[in-house]
């Protein structure tokens, strides 16, 4: 048995020793810090915006890119187009924008639009023009109005339900239908154009909205649907060409440009490059569940520098809105060939 005496002794030379050497240990560990925090999750628009399955340009190059020939007609055009929702396009400062929407019913959906387009506008997006396709009938125009616009210009079936086209465009704007450039034909392909003109510069484009059905027509095949389609808009894109203006044409052609391959789709893609005009929407336009489209173009023949566009996110339609930046075609700029 030790002693007291000894482990009295030990203790106080001991103690004072491991004190002195956990202060030293102490003093030479650097503080334990807290773990870094985890990198924030990717938001809903990065997701849909990395996705190739939503992307036009990555069927396109699929389909169309030959790595051994130059003959890409986007090639040297520079187009961001992205999903977008008010807020993100908001904070882009594109400038202003022409706008596009497949309404399914101008009447029933007007409170929401003109809902949607206020909050736009209270976010600083200026808009120029607002093209719509699927007005349906419209037998009170003046129930149509979207405050700081002026009355719609528009064309609708005569003979039957659906369909119908028009344009909004801004107070301060002036603008006609062009007869001329407005073939209709119902369930075939509906179209209005107008001459939009800017009164501060003179400047004047054209807009195009239009749409082409794929419901059944009577006594006519698929087929011969798309034939006659495909007639009347290789028309109009040539027509618009020729006329040597900045054009645009905002359309639901009902042909999903996320899959190339059927002969419809490569037909539609070839007559609108043929006439020099380029599709400047890249993303989805439409998704329900598992299926995605993209059946809302914006073809245009007009571009220099940065062209921005976009499929801008809403719940006003089945169809989301798209869009491109006005600013993007500068009077100076030269037209696609």
């Amino acid at each position: 048995m030790i002693p007291p005496a000894v482990i009295e002794l030990v203790t106080r030379l001991i103690y004072p020793t491991c004190l002195l050497l956990l202060k030293i240990f102490y003093d030479c560990t650097p503080p334990l810090l807290p773990p870094p925090p985890p990198p924030p999750l990717p938001s809903t628009l990065d997701l849909l915006n990395n996705r190739a399955d939503l992307d036009f340009k990555h069927s396109y190059n699929d389909a169309y890119v030959d790595g051994n020939l130059n003959d890409d007609p986007y090639f040297g055009v520079n187009i961001s187009s992205k999903f977008y929702d008010i807020p993100s396009l908001s904070l882009a400062k594109l400038g202003p924008v022409f706008l596009s929407i497949n309404i399914q019913s101008l009447m029933s959906k007007h409170e929401q639009l003109v809902t949607e387009i206020h909050e736009m506008l209270q976010n600083g997006i200026q808009i120029d023009a607002i093209c719509i396709q699927e007005t349906w009938d419209i037998r009170c125009p003046e129930l149509v109005n979207i405050p700081g616009f002026k009355p719609l210009l528009f064309k609708k079936r005569r003979d039957m339900r659906g369909g119908g086209v028009g344009i909004y465009i801004r107070e301060e704007l002036n603008g006609h239908i062009l007869e001329n450039l407005s073939p209709f034909e119902t369930k075939i392909f509906e179209s209005v154009t107008i001459q939009l003109t800017y009164p501060a510069t003179g400047k004047s484009i054209l807009l195009t909205s239009a749409y082409r059905s794929n419901g059944v027509l009577r006594n006519v095949t698929q087929a011969q649907q798309f034939e006659r389609f495909f007639n009347k808009f290789g028309e109009l894109t040539a027509q618009l060409q020729q006329k040597n203006k900045e054009s645009y044409i905002f359309i639901d052609a009902n042909i999903n440009l996320l899959d190339l391959a059927p002969e419809n789709t490569s037909n539609y893609m070839n007559t609108l490059l043929a006439n020099g005009f380029l599709q400047g929407v890249f993303k989805a336009s439409r998704m329900q569940n598992r299926s995605k489209s993209l059946i809302d173009h914006i073809l245009f023949n007009t571009f220099n520098g940065n062209i921005y566009t976009g499929t801008l996110i809403s719940d006003t339609s089945d169809h989301f809105f798209t869009f491109i930046g006005t600013g993007s075609a500068p009077e100076n700029s030269q037209r696609h060939k």
